[in-house]
């Protein structure tokens, strides 16, 4: 009976063991599609803030060219 448990056991372990090269690639594969997304938020911010610095310094000039 004691080594039917045992085997059970060690049955489980390896079950848990093949899964886990599974589970860390998943986990990666999330993390780097977080990492994809942080970036193209990045990048989305400093479009849109080079965007607004353009539009300011375009309504500066058009102000100095009406005050002339």
């Amino acid at each position: 009976m004691i080594f039917y448990i045992l085997r059970i056991s060690s049955e489980a372990t390896r079950v848990e063991e093949e899964k886990e090269p599974k589970r860390l690639e998943e986990e990666k594969k999330k993390l780097e599609r977080e990492e994809k997304q942080i970036a193209a938020e990045r990048e989305d911010k400093r479009i849109a803030a080079e965007r607004e610095e353009k539009r300011i310094v375009s309504e500066k000039e058009k102000q100095i060219a009406e005050e002339r």
